[in-house]
């Protein structure tokens, strides 16, 4: 198939993330992909079939030197090759490389918004989110909430494209109900204490029959020793999309839990939610996030107070055990909604 793009592709990290992997995946299908990433622990990246070339810097995202080597290599395959457009992940990546993405079309992805994340919402920040904004052709953004969270001025050029999986063909005829002598929870994602870990440390201390499978990047210490010192804890590493559905398919319930310190966090559109409903799932979450509003209004899982989160005790575990699922039928008309493949035209059109 002869290419009809060229796409530079910058995030900052390896290309290990589970958005990252699809976007590019579908992207490739049409265009020729440059991809520019960055990761200091230089962990495999899942990329390969979809990138034509790459450049992954061992180096972290905090560090002011990535971001010029990002600049030089922007700049080098510019003038060295015919790019089509740019696509930026994350408003703070933008930032540092808008001035070499000058006079091309640039999409700007938004996963974890930098404003929000300031509780910087709307109007708010209006200076900046108008050089950033302003620059982009296009807006990316996971949901509608999100998107009412962006300037009015700037919503017009805003595309919602979800956090999605691509659609799992079969499922389990009977939805999980935890009965047996064991209840399986798993724990996927960025893994910190405020994420779930220290959720799930104090009910495998409530309960005796609780068993944690957790995948994904551990950035603190103290996380790293919550799990590693529990023998009902069992850490994967960084897991590929397939072989994680493949855990989950082994867990009673999928722990979707944030803290609530800014309005990223409470916005949060997770894609474990998504993965639970095509894998029939139920999900535990804390009900100071917006999307507990569309976990209660299916019962697609059981939601938390903040107190019930931070300092568990028996009543929180009997909630758990007693709690009834969805038929099937009712997951499958929901995985049929929320689908990659209903949106993936929607991120070509960004590019086209």
């Amino acid at each position: 198939m002869i290419s009809k793009g060229r796409i530079i592709y910058v995030c900052a990290n390896d290309g290990t993330d589970t958005r990252v992997v699809k976007e590019l995946k579908t992207l490739s299908e049409k265009n020729e992909i440059i991809f520019i990433g960055c990761n200091k622990k230089s962990e495999d990246n899942f990329i390969e079939n979809y990138v034509n070339r790459k450049f992954i810097f061992k180096s972290s995202h905090r560090n002011p030197v990535t971001y010029l080597l990002f600049n030089v290599v922007i700049v080098f395959l510019r003038l060295r090759y015919r790019c089509t457009s740019i696509h930026i992940v994350d408003e703070q990546t933008f930032l540092f490389v808008w001035l070499s993405c000058l006079f091309k079309p640039v999409t700007l992805d938004i996963f974890d918004s930098i404003f929000l994340k300031y509780n910087l919402p709307n109007d708010k920040g209006l200076m900046l989110k108008r050089l950033l904004y302003g620059l982009s052709e296009n807006i990316i953004v996971t949901d509608q909430k999100r998107k009412n969270l962006l300037p009015v001025e700037f919503q017009r050029k805003s595309v919602i494209l979800p956090n999605v999986p691509f659609r799992v063909c079969h499922l389990d005829e009977k939805v999980r109900l935890c009965k047996g002598n064991v209840v399986r929870f798993g724990c996927f994602g960025t893994l910190t204490e405020d994420r779930g870990i220290s959720f799930l440390s104090q009910i495998v201390k409530l309960s005796p029959k609780v068993e944690i499978t957790c995948a994904g990047w551990i950035p603190r210490a103290e996380t790293r020793r919550t799990i590693e010192n529990s023998i009902s804890f069992k850490f994967l590493g960084i897991l590929q999309q397939h072989d994680v559905f493949k855990v989950m398919q082994e867990t009673d319930f999928l722990c979707m839990i944030y803290p609530s310190n800014n309005l990223n966090n409470q916005y949060a559109s997770p894609n474990k939610l998504y993965d639970a409903i095509h894998l029939g799932i139920p999900v535990i979450c804390n009900d100071d996030m917006e999307v507990a509003k569309y976990v209660d209004q299916y019962k697609l899982g059981i939601t938390l107070s903040r107190r019930e989160i931070e300092h568990p005790d028996q009543s929180v575990v009997d909630k758990i055990m007693n709690f009834v699922p969805l038929s099937v039928s009712i997951y499958e008309e929901l995985k049929v909604l929320h689908c990659w493949e209903n949106f993936e035209e929607e991120l070509i059109n960004c590019h086209s």
